[in-house]
């Protein structure tokens, strides 16, 4: 993109029947989380990948939405920005998103009626 651009944590996904599984494990690493379950809880957005193509390649995206655990703090060096957990926050947060991630974000704010 010849720019800096914040983004969702990310990885693969081996296996299709593991979404939920997956999506934990990279929510640990993306945001340097140690020992135990961080989350309180974990929602698939969608259990058919959305198509992404490109010149070079064909991938299916998954989203999922992580609330952490009220104990569980995220090291400062893991977080590249926040945003109030409101319409308006997430409003502001599609203005600095681009690609994919919008989708995501798109999905989440329609099923819980933003």
């Amino acid at each position: 993109m010849g720019r800096t651009t914040l983004d969702f944590a990310g990885g693969r996904l081996e296996e299709p029947g593991r979404i939920a599984e997956t999506a934990r494990t990279i929510v640990q690493r993306e945001l340097e989380l140690d020992g135990g379950d961080p989350l309180l809880s974990l929602e698939p957005l969608n259990s058919t990948g959305w198509d992404v193509d490109s010149s070079s390649s064909r991938q299916c995206v998954f989203g999922a939405v992580a609330e952490l655990a009220a104990h569980r703090t995220v090291p400062e060096r893991a977080v590249c920005a926040l945003v109030s957990a409101t319409a308006l926050g997430a409003s502001e947060l599609l203005v600095e998103l681009v690609g994919v991630q919008c989708r995501a974000l798109y999905e989440w704010l329609q099923q819980n009626h933003w």
